[in-house]
Order: C-alpha cells, then sequence, then structure tokens
C-alpha cells in the first residue's frame, strides 16, 4: 500500500528513458500499489562506454546515499524495496552499507520504530564475489530479504569480469553454479 516504496536502480547501457520503461513494466506486472521512485545514475547509455559508466555510477553514490537517507526516514513509510540491476549493484552496496547509523536510530511519529529496508533484489549483480559477501553482511541485518538472481548469459558480466583479470562477478553462473 501506500506506506511501502521500491526504489529502482538501473545498471550498466540503461537511458533515463529505458530505466523509466522497466520500472513501469515491473510495476504493472506485480500490480504494486505502493510508491515507485526511479535513482538514475547518468549512464551513457552506450554499449562501449562501460568504464565511463563505472566512472558517472561512483560519482552518483553520495546522491543515491541522500535520497535513500530521506526515504528510509520518512515516518509516511513502512519499509523500502530495493530493486538493482547489474552496475547498479555496486553503487547500492557502497551507498547503503554506510547508512549504519541511520539503521539504528528511531523514527518519530511512525507506524514503525525501527528503520529497515523490506527486500533487496539484485538482478545479475556486477559486483566481485568477495566484495559483495563483504557489503551484503552489512546491509542483511536491516533487511527483511535479499535476493540474488543469477544469469549465465549475462554478456555484461562476462566483459566485467574480463576487464578486471578474470575476477569472478555476484551475478554470474559458472558451469551451471551461481
Amino acid at each position: 500500500g501506500a506506506n511501502s516504496a521500491l526504489v529502482f536502480i538501473h545498471g550498466y547501457n540503461v537511458s533515463f528513458k529505458d530505466a523509466l520503461d522497466t520500472v513501469s513494466q515491473i510495476v504493472s506486472d506485480i500490480n504494486y500499489d505502493g510508491r515507485v521512485y526511479v535513482y538514475s545514475w547518468p549512464s551513457a547509455a552506450t554499449t562501449l562506454r562501460y568504464v565511463s559508466d563505472l566512472d558517472n555510477a561512483e560519482q552518483a553514490e553520495p546522491f543515491l546515499q541522500s535520497f535513500m537517507k530521506l526515504l528510509l526516514r520518512d515516518a509516511d513509510i513502512d519499509y523500502v524495496d530495493i530493486l538493482v540491476h547489474s552496475m547498479g549493484s555496486q553503487s547500492v552496496l557502497r551507498a547503503v552499507s554506510s547508512l549504519q547509523s541511520v539503521f539504528e536510530t528511531e523514527r518519530p511519529g511512525s507506524a514503525t520504530t525501527q528503520i529497515s529496508i523490506g527486500q533487496i533484489i539484485f538482478a545479475a549483480p556486477d559486483v566481485a564475489q568477495p566484495t559483495f559477501d563483504q557489503k551484503i553482511r552489512r546491509i542483511a541485518p536491516h533487511a527483511n530479504r535479499v535476493t540474488i538472481y543469477a544469469s549465465a548469459t549475462d554478456t555484461a558480466l562476462y566483459a566485467s569480469q574480463l576487464l578486471r583479470g578474470g575476477s569472478p562477478r555476484m551475478g554470474e553462473i559458472d558451469n551451471g553454479e551461481p
């Protein structure tokens, strides 16, 4: 209902319009009736600009952190669900894991006194496996559920792994194993 919010953060090679189209389709498909937000960082929206997108996503992280603080402190929202795709996962992990002090405060005037996240859903996260493990340990205690969807055919994850000297990505499936 109106006391919930869904935040969608897009990944690499996604324009603002495409991010809006994607979240609109998701909201329609699942018949979501809460507030819906898109946090869009300035992707170059071009296949050959992967490194540029990395820089742009990282530069946008302080703004993502501020945006999440505002949502988590909104007394009219009982929980926030986060849906993040691919490269956007790096920013979400860094921004949300640094909100420890926000999670440890109480919200006056709210139906729920503890600040928390409903679900965090990572779709093909483009994050090194050890980094993901380290960051999610700080976030998971403040979320009701963490879900990771992996892919065996995501070419962006494969390219990311190659650019990083073979470092396995959290969102990939290798030899049938996530």
